[in-house]
């Protein structure tokens, strides 16, 4: 009998295994999918905690957003309107953020001031100089008569004769002072005194004092002149002009422009005379405030005075008053070294 052979399994020779490679495609593709779903998940998180922003930096970056367009002028100064552009200046114009919309000056039926053969002449002189032609507050009605008849003023469509304009805007001012102490302890604050006059009165009565003070540069010292005269008078400005004078809002505005980091940007921004003469009754004003034991903040002008004796020196010759200025410096120079 014959004996059967064992047989023992053998694999094919020729037959491939399965390849593991079709599983990295698979792969890549679950990955990309948790992916999109954890980024998504994560974008939706991420726009949930910004709506509900409460800390400083949410403060800021909400008053950069609504700032943008203000603060886009604050840098620019030749962002002037040219002739036949200039916007309607009323009350129902929008403003760019909520703070302006409440400061841009209401519009009413009064007319301009009929103009005079005394008022119609433009101010040579400080109040008190040789030549000054009549009283402080009558040189401030003739320049607001002046301005009336100009043309790129009636380019704006003031609703209101100027020197209405001009008191309510200045009130406005007045009611709203800078922060001048701890400017630098938050962003947000810096940011608001940047802007600041930009969020007091708005971006087209800025956009509208830029035209005047571009057009009526050689004015300027007699106007600053004049209302700084009727300011040294209890109750002066308010018995003229019938400007309501808040208790240390001059001495806030001087401390601004001395002593902050948004004023001195806003100096920085004008022309050197503007920038000189603004500075020197800045520093007449800290100067009363000493003189009156009043100087609440400490406010040191030496170096102001110092800096402002340098500037006019080397650069003021433009300065119709420059004398006059240098002389006061000089006595103040004693009186603080």
């Amino acid at each position: 009998m014959k004996q059967d052979k064992q047989k023992t399994y053998q694999p094919p020779r020729n037959k491939k295994r399965p390849s593991n490679l079709l599983f990295i495609p698979i792969l890549v593709i679950v990955v990309i999918g948790i992916l999109f779903f954890l980024t998504a998940n994560q974008e939706k998180d991420s726009n949930a905690t910004r709506d509900n922003q409460t800390g400083i930096w949410g403060k800021i970056t909400r008053a950069l957003s609504d700032d943008v367009d203000l603060l886009r002028h604050v840098f620019n100064p030749k962002d002037t309107p040219k002739n036949g552009q200039a916007p309607v200046i009323t009350a129902t114009q929008p403003a760019a953020s909520e703070d302006m919309n409440r400061a841009v000056p209401a519009t009413g039926g009064e007319q301009p001031v009929a103009p005079t053969s005394e008022t119609t002449q433009q101010a040579a002189a400080p109040s008190g100089s040789e030549g000054s032609p009549g009283q402080p507050v009558d040189k401030i009605n003739a320049f607001y008569t002046h301005l009336d008849a100009q043309p790129y003023v009636q380019a704006f469509h003031l609703e209101k004769p100027s020197n209405v304009y001009f008191r309510e805007l200045i009130q406005k001012v007045l009611d709203n002072p800078p922060v001048i102490t701890r400017e630098t302890d938050d962003l947000l604050t810096v940011v608001k005194n940047t802007a600041h006059f930009f969020r007091v009165l708005g971006k087209n009565n800025i956009i509208f004092l830029k035209a005047v003070l571009e057009h009526e540069k050689p004015s300027l010292e007699d106007m600053l002149a004049d209302y700084y005269s009727l300011a040294e008078t209890p109750d002066g400005l308010q018995k003229s002009l019938s400007l309501r004078i808040p208790p240390d809002a001059l001495y806030s505005y001087a401390g601004f422009f001395l002593n902050t980091m948004g004023g001195r940007l806003y100096l920085f921004r004008r022309d050197p005379a503007t920038r000189m003469t603004v500075t020197y009754y800045a520093i007449l004003l800290i100067d009363t405030a000493n003189r009156q034991s009043n100087n609440r903040e400490g406010i040191q002008i030496k170096q102001a005075v110092d800096s402002l004796i340098a500037d006019i020196e080397g650069s003021g010759n433009q300065l119709r008053f420059k004398e006059r200025y240098l002389d006061k410096l000089y006595e103040l120079k004693e009186k603080y070294q």
